[in-house]
């Protein structure tokens, strides 16, 4: 009886291990695909934006270990279509968030939470003034229309500024990388004459400051919020940044 016992406990234990087999592969099936969804969702703002100024599409291409990529058959003439093409992917990110955000409220589900975070955090990245990212197209294209000093002088300012509140709500890598991206456009900027895209008006500049300025703010605001709930793995996207 007690060999009966034993081995019906024995079976137990099989049973329990498969099924948290089980449950483990259909997390990471889960993972798997929201990233996928994160990615697709990012390039399909680029391939809208693209098809707005009237651009033939490849399509959207996911490459293994770096991300994905929205191709186009032409190319680009104003520096207005670099920055709506590059800021388009990392707004529709916002929006799944936001989306994911009311899912999570509706729900409890803390995978929408998770989703919101982590999306969140990978369009924060793509936002960065680092080239060949998104946000380096973005500031690139502002800093390169600036053709006076003065226009120089305050995107100067700004990038402090954005490294100062960054290092003030304790960002520290965000900082950093604002910092390095800020000083490599600024180092080319002497050479924005050799381009042949059309710069930005003055309103243009400005609009696209702003544009870019809310979308970072509210990436970094949907992290933050999440942080607050406090679950482990959801502060981690806030410690990565202030690692």
């Amino acid at each position: 009886m007690a060999e009966t016992a034993e081995k019906r406990k024995s079976g137990e234990s099989g049973a329990g291990r498969c099924q948290c087999r089980g449950l483990l592969l259909a997390f990471l099936v889960a993972v798997r695909l929201a990233l996928i969804a994160c990615l697709v969702v990012h390039e399909y703002g680029h391939i809208r934006a693209m098809k707005y100024f009237g651009m033939k599409t490849k399509g959207i291409y996911l490459i293994p270990f770096v991300g994905g990529a929205a191709l186009s058959d032409e190319k680009i003439n104003t520096r207005w279509q670099d920055v709506v093409i590059s800021i388009m992917g990392p707004t529709f990110g916002l929006f799944m968030s936001l989306a994911s955000m009311v899912a999570y409220w509706v729900t409890g589900n803390i995978f929408f939470a998770g989703l919101a975070t982590f999306n969140a955090l990978l369009n924060l990245f793509n936002l960065l003034p680092i080239l060949p990212l998104d946000g380096g197209h973005i500031l690139k294209s502002i800093s390169f229309s600036m053709n006076s000093v003065v226009g120089l002088v305050a995107c100067v300012a700004a990038a402090a500024v954005g490294v100062y509140i960054s290092y003030a709500f304790g960002l520290a890598l965000l900082g950093f990388l604002l910092l390095i991206g800020s000083a490599e456009i600024l180092f080319e900027w002497k050479y924005r004459h050799f381009s042949h895209l059309l710069p930005l008006s003055r309103y243009g500049q400005i609009f696209s400051a702003v544009w870019y300025v809310l979308t970072v703010a509210s990436l970094v605001g949907v992290i933050i919020y999440f942080a607050t709930i406090g679950d482990d793995m959801l502060m981690l996207p806030l410690h990565i940044l202030g690692s």
